[in-house]
């Protein structure tokens, strides 16, 4: 009896020993369901891409696994390539952001730079109109310019009208006149006016106003010689110390700006004076023929009332009509 309790103790404690190594771990215990099968409810387009079900089976229960096996396969391909999409959208998205925001800041910095572009512009065009009608109201031009330009306007006027009043005289008729009655004084006067403001006023004013013209126009060509000069004696100069922007400023006043100023204002006006000496030129000429043709004139009624004093015109008409029989 106590060699079988003995025994059976010995395999008892063998059967522990046997199933509780020292150090091994313990083996989990499996409980087989009865019959367990799990389904769901799957899209068709990913259940067409399932081939086949997986089947389990053990000795006494067979398990089946559903479709959801394939979907965590198609569910874990797709994964990687939604978190890249994702993830370059979100890139995208901050890259134009950045862009925006970087052509936002260029462009209100262009902005401002063209702002200020402009106000310079305004600026220098206005200190160059200041500085041109500051030299229009100098002593030299005040005195000089207007009073050219006035005589100029005038004397146009004043060679129109003379230069009609010859043509009249000229074409005048004289088989019409009665030399018993009239006194030849009188066209013999006329003519004598014309001559008189043909040579003696508009001719003179004409080399006045030339020489006027050219002085003008020659002082203005010496002031721009001389301010190129100065110009380029300035560029020959050698480089000195960097000055700081306060020294420039302070040595500012020595630079003969009025002389500068000067010059840029009758450069501008140049132009316009010697566009004027053709025309003076050309009014020259016109008065020279418009003399001859008042001298001309002058003589064939001298010659006219010589004749009639004569008493060869009333001859010289019956020669005519002698001559036409």
């Amino acid at each position: 009896m106590s060699t079988d309790s003995s025994s059976a103790l010995g395999s008892s404690r063998g059967t522990d020993n046997a199933r509780v190594l020292p150090g091994a771990a313990e083996i989990p215990k499996v409980t087989l369901v009865s019959r367990t099968q799990v389904s769901l409810k799957v899209n068709p387009e990913i259940q067409n891409r399932i081939n086949h079900q997986l089947t389990a089976t053990t000795a006494d229960e067979t398990i089946i696994i559903s479709p959801f096996a394939n979907l965590i396969v198609v569910a874990a391909q797709h994964y990687p390539w939604m978190h890249m999409a994702s993830t370059l959208d979100a890139c995208f998205k901050d890259a134009e952001e950045t862009a925006k925001k970087d052509i936002k800041a260029r462009s209100d910095a262009l902005d401002t730079l063209e702002a200020n572009i402009s106000d310079e512009r305004t600026r220098s065009e206005a200190e160059r109109l200041i500085e041109f009608y500051g030299e229009l109201s100098s002593d030299r031009f005040v005195k000089d310019a207007p009073k050219i330009m006035q005589s100029f306007l005038s004397h146009g006027d004043a060679c129109t009208e003379i230069e009609a009043e010859a043509l009249r005289i000229a074409s005048q008729d004289l088989s019409n006149i009665d030399f018993d009655t009239m006194d030849i004084m009188v066209p013999l006067r006329e003519y004598n006016d014309v001559l008189d403001r043909l040579v003696g006023t508009l001719q003179m004013e004409v080399f006045a106003l030339e020489s006027a013209i050219l002085r003008l126009t020659v002082s203005t060509t010496e002031s721009s010689s001389e301010k190129s000069a100065f110009m380029s004696d300035e560029s020959d100069d050698p480089p000195t110390t960097p000055q700081s922007s306060a020294e420039i400023n302070d040595n500012a006043p020595n630079i003969p700006d009025s002389t500068a100023q000067s010059a840029a204002a009758r450069s501008q006006i140049a132009p316009v004076f010697k566009a004027c000496l053709p025309i003076i030129r050309a009014r020259g000429q016109n008065i020279t023929m418009a003399q001859q043709l008042v001298e001309g004139a002058k003589q064939n009624l001298s010659m006219t009332v010589h004749l009639q004093s004569l008493g060869l015109g009333s001859d010289d008409d019956h020669s005519d009509v002698e001559d036409e029989d």
